[in-house]
């Protein structure tokens, strides 16, 4: 089968990618790059087959070619302090605030309800799987087009100021909590490569992270005033 070579950049790590169908080229199509490239990364028919085991086979061979990029990226990127992070980053006022719950807890909608609230002064920089990485002792969220079903996402970084973990509840609460806390929360939402060096690396950043940032657990029903409380407690402004 003839290999396709693409170049992209995700969180600042460059990357050139050896792969098998051209649909992989259109997926990173925001993320190209003619910069020369840090590392190189070879998706085999093995690597299809692999996620085609995982996947129980229901998924076309080009769509399991993401997941493997994926799990690559995700190995190679950790050695560079890069972690991908299931949550909905939102943007406001050039920060970014994180929202990650399991799938089906409202993460996308507490997101969605950020945005109706606030007009244009939020975007969302991913709906789904954002990329973390550290820049001289700063913490950025960056986009990555793995974003969800509602495909919300832009190429771009911002500072993350603050990490919400959500859970439903008829009425609104939010509370700072704990790294220890947190970490019950934050680890199972994180890729995490499957080779042990790189693993141990992907738990460095992750606990470097919540030893960083504020830390909320927000209860919350699907409102306006469940993003108005969470929005003036992250921030500390007043609408």
């Amino acid at each position: 089968m003839q290999k396709y070579i693409t170049d992209c950049c995700f969180a600042g790590l460059k990357v050139s990618v050896h792969h098998n169908y051209d649909n992989l080229t259109k997926f990173l199509s925001d993320y190209l790059t003619s910069c020369p490239t840090d590392i190189e990364i070879d998706i085999t028919t093995d690597d299809i087959n692999h996620e085609k085991e995982k996947s129980d086979g229901i998924y076309p061979d080009y769509y399991l070619e993401f997941l493997a990029f994926l799990r690559k990226f995700c190995s190679r990127a950790a050695d560079y302090g890069i972690v991908l992070f299931h949550s909905s980053a939102v943007v406001c006022d050039e920060k970014a605030y994180l929202f990650t719950a399991p799938s089906g807890t409202g993460k996308s909608t507490h997101a969605d309800l950020w945005c109706k609230l606030l007009g244009e002064k939020v975007k969302i920089l991913n709906g789904d799987k954002p990329f973390l990485r550290f820049t001289e002792d700063i913490p950025y969220a960056y986009g990555s087009p793995f974003d969800g079903k509602e495909h919300l996402s832009y190429n771009g970084r911002a500072e993350i100021a603050g990490i919400c973990f959500l859970y439903q509840s008829r009425d609104n609460n939010i509370e700072r909590v704990s790294p220890l806390e947190a970490f019950k929360w934050v680890y199972p939402q994180t890729l995490k490569p499957e080779e042990t060096a790189q693993c141990k690396k992907a738990v460095e950043t992750i606990i470097r992270l919540i030893n960083k940032v504020p830390l909320y657990s927000l209860g919350c029903n699907i409102s306006t005033e469940a993003a108005r409380l969470s929005y003036e407690t992250m921030t500390g402004a007043k609408i």
